[in-house]
């Protein structure tokens, strides 16, 4: 869920820099993925619905409730103090277009990354589903 939080948070700050596209793509492509990817981990986890009743630690649905209150106050607080500054130079960087622009980010400058991250995925999902089968 921090994760989560963490791409829409993205989303936002590059939509208020007047980067929508990006901010739009960050939120639903990214954050979905990561509800995605920790639906299946649920699912292959498979935990039991008896087993989520018991709780091992006396309080501790107390505690993690005080504490989220207490994030989300303090997160709230802080974020209302924030004042963003007015974007410099983006118009002189979106001169041929935003997504033309990230289109040649990606695929030009930062291609070895995505390939990497991409492989390192992929390689992820494979062992993983290995280890579950008891295959390999």
């Amino acid at each position: 869920m921090g994760m989560a939080m963490t791409m829409i948070s993205l989303g936002v700050i590059y939509i208020v820099q007047r980067a929508e596209f990006v901010g739009i793509i960050q939120i639903f492509v990214y954050s979905g993925a990561v509800m995605m990817l920790f639906l299946f981990v649920v699912m292959l986890v498979g935990v039991d619905a008896s087993d989520s009743t018991v709780e091992t630690l006396r309080g501790q649905r107390v505690w993690a409730f005080g504490l989220g209150a207490l994030f989300v106050v303090v997160a709230t607080l802080a974020l209302a103090q924030v004042s963003w500054p007015q974007a410099v130079g983006l118009e002189a960087v979106q001169t041929e277009g935003s997504v033309t622009a990230l289109a040649r980010e990606i695929f030009e400058r930062q291609v070895l990354t995505f390939e990497t991250l991409g492989a390192l995925l992929v390689i992820a999902v494979m062992a993983r589903w290995c280890w579950r089968t008891g295959s390999g």
